[in-house]
């Protein structure tokens, strides 16, 4: 059945545009007898910053290496040999009329005076899917620059290979690639409508010169999931199978704290080393897919060798770029084994260190709760029968910029009146909680002691998982109602 213009527009609202997204349409078409053919196109909604410069800038703000041939204004036509490539940035509702069009009636309308008519005739979704250019799907072959993984609809279309010339692949190649599309004679055409993950991704992946860590580079919002709130997943496969599988909650490392706030981190982890495939998966603390990789190789070395005739003479050069390792026995690989499972253990007693507070460790309890409290979202409901017998407790909100909701049933208002505060009193003996929470949208955590008694005991920060955290604010919601505006 042919897609509609309406089917559109229930199509982006699926994906959820924020009012502040914007749309990025980048295109290569082939002149005919008949006009422009659309042979690609990725239409990709994300972030502002994303329409404020090109491709190249785009990667750069998430540590790429930048395409040195593309054009530097955020939109603009290039032609390259018989084909013409489009960059376009618009809004959500123009991106929509423009697909609307090409898929109800086979032919767009132009767009800023820049992006041509074209044709195509595209074939309708059959299920929303997830893409990552880690991968290699069709869909991958739309979203090389963009970075981030997304979420959108593919509208296939037919093969290129009825306009591909083998002779186009070193002339046109390169200008693809500045867009993120990737073009050829055993790639299908189509129109991926995506929006970019605003939460986090996979930049790349690299291993450590010995091979027993792989270096693991995860870019995100740190305004949208905490670092704290994710999860990795390597797999390492030998011969076809599967030799080690293992989890990692970015919260039970030691150096969580350290990575708070930043907008690109490298999680180092235990690996089993050489001629090794692997696979990386990034989920949320919910247990949803972030992004992912394909089954993949780490290149280990790169040997050439050289033949250089002069005259009669023949010589010839072999030129060896890194390590040469030989294949490692069945015995190496159960020690390697043995070894990544014995470092995993010690990497995560070591994360146990920044979950436990421990008088005298030259760390502060409060201080560690008010950096965890900096990246809550939405509203900070906090629930703690004694919050305020000290006016110190009130500091563990100096990091925090969002509204804070304080329900308490012994504890004292604030030494002054702080806007974003806003605080209640659930009177009764004994008050219907006792336990402490910091609950904010899609997560919070809680403590074994309230913060006037930080400084004497050990406090044990834990995080939680979604489903509990919106447990615990339908109580205080419902506590909430009940309160009193006075102690």
């Amino acid at each position: 059945m042919t897609p509609t213009s309406d089917d559109i527009k229930d199509l982006i609202s699926y994906l959820g545009p924020e009012a502040d997204e914007i749309a990025v349409i980048s295109a290569v078409a082939h002149e005919g007898n008949d006009g422009y053919q659309l042979l690609k196109a990725s239409v990709l909604i994300g972030p502002s910053e994303m329409g404020q410069t090109n491709w190249n800038g785009w990667k750069k703000q998430h540590g790429e290496l930048e395409f040195p041939q593309e054009p530097l204004d955020p939109t603009y036509v290039t032609e390259s040999g018989p084909l013409t490539i489009v960059r376009v940035v618009t809004d959500i509702t123009t991106v929509s009329g423009w697909l609307g069009s090409l898929v109800e009636t086979g032919i767009s309308q132009g767009i800023a005076m820049v992006f041509p008519n074209v044709k195509a005739k595209l074939e309708k979704p059959v299920a929303p899917i997830r893409v990552s250019r880690n991968l290699e799907t069709n869909a991958s072959s739309f979203v090389h620059s963009a970075v981030r993984s997304a979420t959108g609809f593919f509208f296939g279309a037919a093969s290129t290979a009825s306009v591909w010339d083998p002779d186009w692949g070193e002339s046109v190649t390169p200008a693809l690639l500045m867009t993120g599309l990737h073009l050829g004679q055993d790639l299908q055409g189509g129109v991926l409508l995506a929006r970019l993950e605003r939460r986090a991704w996979i930049n790349w992946l690299r291993a450590s010169t010995n091979m027993e860590t792989l270096e693991c580079n995860i870019g995100l919002e740190p305004a949208r999931i905490d670092v704290a709130d994710l999860v990795l997943s390597i797999e390492e496969w030998v011969s076809g199978e599967i030799v080690h599988s293992q989890q990692i909650k970015l919260e039970a490392l030691p150096s969580v704290d350290a990575m708070r706030g930043k907008p690109h981190i490298t999680v180092p982890v235990p690996t089993l080393g050489s001629q090794i495939q692997r696979l990386v998966r990034l989920y949320d603390r919910n247990g949803s897919l972030l992004d992912t990789t394909k089954l993949f190789w780490i290149v280990e070395s790169i040997k050439m060798n050289l033949r250089v005739t002069t005259g009669d003479k023949v010589s010839e050069h072999v030129t060896m770029v890194g390590e040469n390792r030989t294949l490692p026995s069945l015995v190496e690989r159960a020690d390697a084994i043995e070894r990544v499972r014995a470092a995993y253990a010690t990497l995560f007693t070591a994360g146990v260190e920044g979950t436990w507070v421990v008088p005298g460790s030259g760390v502060s309890a409060a201080d560690a709760i008010a950096q965890r409290l900096s990246q809550a979202r939405g509203v900070l409901h906090v629930v703690d029968r004694y919050f305020g017998k000290s006016p110190d407790d009130w500091k563990l909100f100096d990091q925090v910029t969002i509204p804070v909701q304080v329900l308490t049933s012994l504890g004292n208002a604030p030494p002054s009146p702080v806007p974003k505060i806003d605080v209640r009193w659930l009177k009764g003996k004994p008050a219907p909680f006792h336990g402490r929470a910091y609950l904010w949208d899609g997560g919070g955590l809680t403590v074994n002691a309230s913060p006037n008694g930080f400084s004497g005991s050990p406090v044990l920060i834990s995080y939680l998982d979604v489903a509990v955290s919106h447990k615990w604010l339908d109580y205080f919601a419902a506590w909430w109602s009940s309160a009193s505006i006075k102690p």
